[in-house]
């Protein structure tokens, strides 16, 4: 699913101020793309369920590095594959 602009932030925005809220409406719009990405790379549905947590923790933590010019799909996923080269 891809975001639109404005929305993609005003849920940013909302995260990067710890909304809980819009913490909530973006794991709802991305979990399933990072999810089925983790499972394609042949982790279990537990094992995916747990890097999925992961990776939202690494999100959140980094949402004010993101760069609106770039597909926020797209930078999610890379924040997921520099986790997975991080712990390989």
């Amino acid at each position: 699913m891809e975001l639109s602009a404005a929305l993609d932030h005003r849920i940013i925005l909302g995260c990067i101020n710890r909304d809980r809220k819009e913490q909530k409406k973006l794991y709802q719009l991305i979990s399933p793309t990072l999810y089925t990405a983790i499972r394609k790379d042949g982790y279990t549905p537990i094992e995916a369920e747990k890097i999925l947590v992961q990776v939202f923790v690494e999100i959140f933590k980094s949402l004010e590095k993101y760069n609106p010019e770039d597909l926020f799909e797209d930078w999610c996923l890379q924040v997921y594959e520099r986790l997975k080269q991080a712990a390989a």
